[in-house]
């Protein structure tokens, strides 16, 4: 206390006989207002005077060490790292020796636990107050360089060993890798014995394959045909049910019809209704419209179909209406290929039906296949 009251005394005495624009009074002007108590008030002085100095000149590397020291003494320690590092760097910039930011750092890194970093700046320090003779500098190093001398070296120690358990770690799973790498080439070796096992009892399958494919294709047709003539017997069995449903019921009705003309002895009405080919031509209609309808409802791409066998545009026929030419080609669909059954059901001529066909394939694009292609429709 007596030291503080001493440099007090001798600070007001400069501040008397300095100018106030000089180096010495700013000096002296915060460190007295400091030490009276007012903190913020000197770092407010330093604050505004350090921006008129140029770093690498040694009067900035006193101003920011000493405003350092000011915000250790105000409790902000980040600020005091952050001027400490600006005197340093002007020391360097400078080559000024007589450095006291680096020991300071060095003591501030200590107790962060960053000790390397706190060896290199404490010996940076201690060569620099050697080289420079400071007597007090040598002796403020050499009270902080045990300190962290065991420090750096428990921290090297602690390296060290992490290194070897690392290295006996890495060695432990080279070893396993290798035991791996071993494994993994039996497995290999087996893999190839078993590949080669498989591949002969596939070239064995392969064989079986074929006949099973074989007839896995031979049921797939027979599959389609039935699936096919289940369809035809559903949609015609239904739509011939029908149609001799309404004959029968138009048969019914013409007989009634007839009845009542010969019980009222109107002979030549009754004549004219026998010899009418109406009711005929009305039911060969019917049959045409229902094999049409129940043909064109199994087969709804068949005109198409046959126009492109023809080499003709053609597009699917938007009402189920067939010409008699296509009728002889469903019935050959159908399997029906007998002139006189075509005939018998279509109500013609063989001679017609023969007509019929001979152009239809002197039509298309493969005369000789033509039928067996339009059976494939």
């Amino acid at each position: 206390m007596q030291y503080i009251d001493s440099a007090q005394y001798y600070r007001m005495m400069v501040l008397q006989i300095a100018e106030k624009e000089s180096f010495e009074y700013k000096a002296n002007c915060a460190s007295y207002t400091c030490e009276r108590g007012d903190v913020k008030g000197a770092i407010r002085q330093f604050e505004d005077y350090l921006p008129s100095l140029q770093s690498g000149d040694r009067r900035y590397s006193i101003v920011a060490s000493t405003l350092a020291y000011f915000y250790w003494k105000n409790g902000q320690p980040q600020q005091q790292e952050h001027y400490l590092l600006l005197s340093a760097i002007s020391d360097l910039r400078g080559a000024i020796l007589e450095n006291n930011a680096l020991r300071e750092l060095a003591a501030i890194l200590m107790e962060r636990g960053e000790y390397e970093r706190a060896y290199r700046y404490l010996t940076r320090a201690s060569n620099d107050a050697q080289q420079y003779g400071s007597r007090l500098r040598s002796m403020q190093v050499a009270r902080l360089a045990p300190v962290i001398s065991k420090a750096y070296d428990a921290e090297r120690e602690r390296a060290q060993h992490r290194t070897n358990i690392l290295l006996f770690v890495m060695s432990a799973a080279l070893l396993l890798l290798l035991c791996f790498l071993l494994f993994i080439v039996w497995l290999l070796k087996k893999r190839r014995m078993a590949n080669e096992k498989i591949r002969l009892m596939n070239e064995e399958l392969m064989g079986r394959n074929a006949e099973m494919l074989m007839l896995n294709n031979r049921l797939s047709a027979l599959n389609a045909q039935m699936k096919e003539a289940n369809l035809i017997k559903e949609e015609y069995i239904g739509r011939f049910l029908e149609l001799c449903s309404a004959l029968i019921h138009r048969g019914e009705e013409r007989w009634k019809r007839l009845n009542r003309l010969a019980r009222d002895r109107k002979l030549e009405e009754l004549y004219a209704e026998l010899k009418s080919q109406a009711p005929v031509n009305e039911g060969v209609r019917m049959f045409h419209q229902n094999f049409d309808t129940a043909f064109l409802n199994i087969f709804p791409h068949f005109i198409k179909a046959v126009n492109g066998l023809m080499g003709e545009p053609g597009q699917d026929s938007p009402l189920p209406r067939l010409t008699t030419e296509l009728r002889v080609l469903a019935l050959i669909r159908l399997g029906i290929t007998d002139n006189q059954k075509i005939a018998d059901i279509l109500r013609s001529s063989i001679a017609t039906i023969y007509t019929y066909r001979s152009k239809l394939k002197a039509r298309a694009l493969n005369k000789d296949s033509f039928e067996e292609d339009v059976r494939k429709i």
